[in-house]
Order: structure tokens, then sequence, then C-alpha cells
């Protein structure tokens, strides 16, 4: 169950990707059943050493889950993270806690958001060479560039 807590953590912030992680799961699972069945029925393991006939269609149907569900996720994040591009972070304040409901607007870009209570801030934005980032809250700004190979890492803005 650690690699559940480990996959909640890391997607914390971003529950669609996670929710896509599970249906993957599911969908390996049912490839796996099939496969399973498919090597029970046409006695392809019987040629495997007497008493381990139904270990190797086990394994094999394992073997089809976790191929399964690899090709799922890179094929994923090669077409999902290729084509969007995400400016995310924290904002905080100057005594370094969380700024819930700060303003956060790209220059340029007709959106913006408000911090959730952590301080945390996610926008979608265009592809470019760099961004410029303003985070404003009760009178008091941030400003941050952010170049394109720095994109989708999260970054902090600090109000002052």
């Amino acid at each position: 169950m650690q690699w559940l807590t480990e996959l909640i953590n890391r997607y914390g912030k971003n529950y669609s990707t996670a929710i896509i992680y599970v249906v993957f799961s599911f969908i390996s699972l049912l490839i796996a059943i099939i496969l399973f069945g498919f090597l029970h029925s046409t006695g392809i393991m019987k040629l495997a050493i007497p008493g381990f006939v139904e270990t190797a269609e086990f394994g094999g149907a394992f073997a089809g889950f976790l191929i399964t569900l690899i090709v799922l996720i890179r094929s994923y994040h090669r077409t999902a993270n290729d084509s969007k591009f995400f400016i995310r972070g924290n904002v905080l304040l100057d005594s370094g806690l969380p700024a819930r409901g700060a303003l956060v607007f790209v220059e340029g870009i007709d959106r913006q958001k408000n911090s959730d209570v952590t301080g945390w801030f996610q926008i979608e934005v265009d592809d470019r060479k760099e961004w410029t980032v303003h985070a404003t809250l009760n009178n008091k700004t941030a400003k941050f560039i952010v170049q394109r190979k720095n994109v989708n890492q999260p970054i902090q803005l600090k109000i002052h």
C-alpha cells in the first residue's frame, strides 16, 4: 500500500492524473484476466513443467498486466505532457506561510486563478519562450519570469 500513498502524495494537487492511473490499472487488469483465460483455454502452457502450469499461466497474465500498464502510462505522458504547458506553484507571504486566496495571473493571457489554502495554483498557458507571472494579495505583489525549459516545474512566488 506504500505505492498508493506515494501516488496520492505525488499527484495530490493533480487528481486527474491519479484517476487516469487508476483507470489504466483497471484496463491492464482486464487485459491480464483475458490473457490468463486465453493461456488457460488454449493449453499453450501445457508445455511447462508439470505442476507449474498454473504458475506459468499466472506469470504470463501478470507480465501482460505490467506490460500493458507501462505502455499505457508511457503513451499517456508522451501525448499529455508534450501538448500542454502549465505554470504551477505556491504563493507565499513574507513570513513563509501560504498566501491563501492570492490572485495569480500571467501577462498576456486571459486566465487567472486564486491560490488555495496551501498557496497552490496552476494555470494552463500557451506555448511561448517565457511567461511573466504575477500574484497579488492585499495590495502586495510578486512577480516571476518562467522560461520555457522550466514551464512545467513548480515555482514559488513570495508576496512583498
